[in-house]
């Protein structure tokens, strides 16, 4: 299956593939995770269960020589919820939530995002019916615009800033 512009999976290239349906060097071509450090590490996840389907895994604390060498903070501690896609296997994409405790992480800046900045930008979410996901969570978080119709790649999307300035774009695959 190939992937088409905005990631999704399109006839004729198997995942870890480049264009040339050659073999990555580097990657099988999956994603593992996407993680994302919050202040809130119980409403970032009722977040993503409740808006997206994803189920919350047993929290976790990290902490140790290992953490601290792997982040470059000394004396590194964290607190972890996996998320996982419902219904999905053990080797599904999940994004991992951690929480610092030591370094706590800064406030949120209250401007929107800079999404031509490099660094961690969204996580794009395909959905059956954009206006209905729109239309469910407008009144709660601040859309860029409505749904935008993309005719050349067939597809409908938005973005949205969710909690603590995250940004999640809705794709919506259109048929034909």
């Amino acid at each position: 299956m190939r992937r088409g512009v905005w990631g999704m999976l399109e006839p004729g290239c198997g995942a870890g593939s480049n264009s040339n349906g050659r073999r990555s060097a580097l990657s099988s071509g999956i994603i593992n995770h996407v993680n994302v450090v919050t202040q809130d590490l119980e409403g970032m996840a009722t977040f993503f269960t409740e808006n997206f389907g994803f189920t919350a895994g047993a929290a976790k604390d990290l902490e140790g020589a290992w953490v601290a060498e792997l982040t470059g903070y000394p004396g590194a501690r964290a607190r972890y919820i996996p998320l996982t896609p419902t219904g999905a296997g053990p080797d599904a994409t999940r994004i991992e939530l951690l929480a610092y405790l030591h370094p706590t992480t800064p406030p949120p800046p209250d401007s929107n995002p800079d999404l031509d900045q490099p660094g961690y930008r969204h996580i794009g979410f395909v959905v059956e019916d954009n206006e209905a996901s729109y239309q469910k969570l407008k009144d709660e978080w601040r859309f860029f615009s409505a749904p935008v119709l993309v005719a050349e790649m067939r597809l409908k999307t938005v973005y949205f800033v969710g909690p603590e300035e995250i940004v999640i774009q809705l794709l919506q695959p259109l048929s034909g």
